[in-house]
């Protein structure tokens, strides 16, 4: 009995000695590494998109409404000298055909310097969005987050009246300098009338970037607020059978 109690008291210390040298060399030997790092860290702030508010008919029936998709976030400043800035470049604008390497580096070139912006011109879908996520080292600076979009359910019904909403011009912006850069406008109809209150609050998103240039995660959000739904008249079914007999 006092053999066994004794092996089991050997073994007890010698855990508790490899758990202390364990300790001593994380909070010790490392700890100036792990404190370098972490003041090697930033926070930088990204406005969100307030999802648009939406259209209803008399029914309640969604003519206009949101779906979120895949968006890149780019930071840069995390990208490198310019012949990182061009090999991203080409890196992102072979996720989209429709999109080429000129169209890229003009969107790069639209926003300051030192700014964290969404290319929403470049369409992702799922798949897209892994490959980014998983190829870190080939998108430097780079991140997706799944932001709103404007989306009309039942197409075309009913389209002289709602209109369309799209991203802002430079001269909405010029008109409106309190517009989202990255959000959309109403452009005609109901979505251009009631546009200010279609229009949400944008919401800020806090990152946390290494100095590599890889964004690791987010530290705090303030989030976003929703436009208001705006409820029409008419009804779509009778719309449709309308726009029907017309054709």
């Amino acid at each position: 009995m006092n053999l066994r109690v004794g092996t089991l008291g050997i073994i007890f210390s010698i855990m508790l000695g490899i758990l202390v040298t364990k300790l001593w060399f994380v909070q010790i030997a490392q700890g100036a590494e792990y404190e370098a790092s972490a003041q090697g860290q930033q926070v930088k702030p990204l406005p969100t998109v307030a999802p648009r508010g939406t259209i209803v008919d008399s029914t309640g029936r969604v003519i206009a409404g949101i779906v979120r998709e895949p968006t890149l976030i780019i930071d840069p400043t995390r990208v490198g000298d310019e012949a990182d800035v061009e090999a991203l470049i080409q890196e992102v604008a072979g996720l989209d055909e429709a999109i080429s390497s000129v169209d890229v580096r003009a969107m790069f070139e639209a926003v300051p310097e030192d700014q964290l912006f969404y290319l929403d011109e470049v369409e992702l879908d799922a798949d897209d969005a892994l490959f980014v996520l998983g190829n870190r080292d080939r998108f430097p600076g780079v991140d997706v987050e799944w932001t709103p979009v404007r989306t009309y359910p039942l197409g075309d019904v009913a389209a002289h009246v709602v209109g369309y909403a799209a991203a802002p011009s430079e001269g909405d912006l010029e008109e409106n300098p309190d517009l989202d850069r990255n959000g959309i406008v109403g452009k005609a109809g109901v979505e251009r009338y009631y546009d200010s209150s279609l229009q949400g609050e944008q919401g800020r998103r806090y990152y946390n970037i290494l100095p590599s240039g890889q964004i690791i995660g987010r530290s705090s959000e303030e989030a976003a607020s929703p436009g208001h739904t705006i409820s029409l008249t008419l009804d779509l079914e009778t719309q449709a059978l309308a726009e029907q007999a017309l054709v």
